[in-house]
């Protein structure tokens, strides 16, 4: 049997596992992630609507919340004023913006103890190191059951019985690894936010297997490729080990055999990586931004110069191949950072609005640092590093709070439950009672002495 509180857990990471794996691939109704999420968000309703219970179990969440709802209106506003079908814009942003709020609020009101979030928390980083080593055995060309994964995704990198080719025409390509995701950039995203939380996990119990997993999580990002998930690994990474190294001479040393096992394996894997001549290989880290990048950037910065108010998303398509036209690297794709795709789909006041939404963010977690500080709560700074390693990560590609990413409200959820603030409890004002009636004393009948 089951603890009591841990099935919701264990729901709620089958949902995060089908996100993380199905999250690209639009199969309709059949996909799982449909009927969890509908379970969830069922379940969630009917506490808090038959039981009475909270809707929000944090008080910290409320102004990220007001903020971010803010944004969504205004979301609605802009893309009703590009001309889009009224019907399609709802759609489209229950689907992105209000499907991640609900979600977040489930969280919240799933995660209730400690031992709660430290399940979920180990759910998720447990789930990345397994997709982690499927992506090193994909460097190998080492053949088993993910490759009839493959052969069931849409987005499969794959030729024949090659897992991980492409043919462009020329003959096949190597492509970066995906793991169990349906693309490498996709688990890029993932790697990023989650392998600062696996690092932590390791650090709250140094034991052989939370070793195994937190390193196994951190050569997936080398295995990957994936620029900008290096990036945020690189800065993210060192500052929490020196954090923990502060602690004890005896966990330096093992921070520091951590880094030599780590320096030794990416070496390993990147010489079992495909030639410089690929433009998967290693080799193309030469070149940090590459020349369709800086079109794309400088294309949305103009266009937001001439669309400042609204954005605009049919006519950004049109303003690219007009400019560009045959000197375009890439056909026509979004701004691929996470303030040009604001400015360029919603406008200057889309900008403001997730620019808000940061600052409330951070300081909402400058409160969560000093909790967990004052804890030694290494879990909520593992998740706020992960949390950082997003936003680095999102400074290159499209998945972020602008298009309603689920990945980041899971960070800020366990970050949250994890120094918990409740709501506070509802004065009940005791009614004041009239004063009770004194009856008057009755008169004594006279005795008669006769």
């Amino acid at each position: 049997m089951l603890k009591n509180g841990r099935f919701p857990v264990l729901l709620v990471l089958a949902a995060f596992g089908s996100e993380m794996f199905l999250g690209d691939i639009d199969i309709g109704p059949a996909s799982p992630r449909v009927y969890l999420y509908a379970g969830l968000i069922g379940w969630f309703a009917l506490r808090v609507i038959l039981m009475r219970e909270p809707l929000v179990r944090d008080r910290r969440a409320i102004p990220l919340l007001a903020v971010y709802s803010l944004f969504i209106l205004w979301a609605f506003v802009a893309l009703t004023l590009q001309d889009l079908p009224v019907a399609r814009v709802i759609v489209e942003i229950v689907k992105s913006h209000g499907l991640a709020l609900v979600l977040f609020l489930v969280l919240l009101f799933v995660l209730r103890t400690r031992e709660q979030t430290t399940l979920f928390a180990r759910g998720i980083v447990l789930l990345t190191a397994l997709s982690s080593a499927v992506a090193i055995a994909q460097i190998f060309y080492i053949s088993a059951p993910w490759t009839i994964w493959s052969r069931l995704r849409p987005l499969a990198q794959m030729i024949g019985d090659q897992p991980g080719f492409v043919d462009t025409g020329d003959g096949p390509v190597r492509m970066p690894p995906p793991g169990l995701f349906a693309a490498a950039f996709t688990f890029g995203y993932y790697l990023a936010a989650l392998v600062p939380v696996a690092v932590s996990m390791y650090l709250v119990r140094r034991n052989l297997r939370n070793a195994l997993i937190a390193l196994t999580a951190v050569l997936g990002v080398i295995a990957v490729q994936q620029r900008s998930a290096l990036l945020a690994t690189a800065i993210c990474l060192p500052v929490l080990l020196l954090m923990h190294g502060a602690e004890s001479h005896r966990l330096r040393r093992v921070i520091m055999g951590m880094l030599l096992l780590l320096i030794a394996g990416g070496l390993f894997i990147s010489r079992n990586a495909p030639t410089d001549d690929d433009p998967s290989s290693l080799g193309r880290y030469s070149h940090f931004m590459d020349r369709g990048r800086l079109q794309v950037a400088d294309t949305a910065l103009a266009f937001i110069v001439d669309h400042p108010f609204t954005g605009g998303a049919i006519e950004y398509v049109h303003f690219y191949q007009s400019r560009l036209r045959s000197d375009a690297v890439y056909d026509v794709i979004a701004p691929h950072n996470l303030f040009l795709n604001a400015a360029v789909f919603l406008g200057f006041p889309g900008l403001m609005l997730i620019l808000l939404f940061l600052v409330t963010l951070g300081l909402v977690f400058v409160s969560v640092w000093r909790t967990a500080r004052r804890r030694h709560d290494w879990l909520a700074i593992g998740s706020i590093f992960g949390l950082a390693g997003y936003l680095i990560n999102a400074q290159f590609h499209n998945a972020s709070f602008v298009t309603g990413d689920v990945l980041p409200w899971w960070l800020i959820a366990i970050a949250l439950s994890a120094t918990r603030v409740p709501m506070p409890a509802p004065v009940v004002v005791a009614k004041k009672q009239a004063p009770a009636r004194r009856l008057a004393p009755r008169a004594l009948p006279a005795r008669s002495h006769a």
